[in-house]
């Protein structure tokens, strides 16, 4: 299926700053399929693609600086807080360093809340 010309044309495309929807449409395969093989080929880009609109951090009460990663530009110690709407193509993570676990210490908070004790009932 992954001719050297594809390999080279999904190569190309992805340096450019392409999207995985935009290279599979391109391509002729499906989104899952260039993901797949853009992480076989441990590609990364040089520099961050082009965003034609603002990201939006969906989830969150306060803004928050963000590290905007794609998911196979993240690191180990990157955190990997969700932004926007995954079927966008300028889906990304939040990638701003963390000590530990999976989100820096700005999401951590948000996702991880104490439990307010239930009113006990008569």
């Amino acid at each position: 299926m992954w001719t050297p010309a594809l390999v080279e044309q999904l190569t190309q495309s992805f340096q450019a700053g392409l999207s995985a929807r935009q290279i599979a449409s391109q391509i002729g395969v499906t989104r899952n399929a260039v993901i797949g093989k853009i992480s076989r080929l441990r590609l990364t880009r040089t520099q961050e693609p082009p965003r034609s609109r603002p990201l939006i951090a969906t989830r969150e009460p306060e803004p928050v600086a963000l590290g905007r990663r794609a998911l196979l530009d993240l690191g180990p110690r990157q955190c990997r807080w969700p932004i926007g709407d995954p079927r966008d193509d300028d889906f990304c993570f939040c990638g701003e360093r963390v000590a530990g676990g999976s989100y820096c210490a700005q999401h951590t908070a948000i996702a991880y809340r104490e439990r307010e004790p239930h009113a006990r009932h008569r």
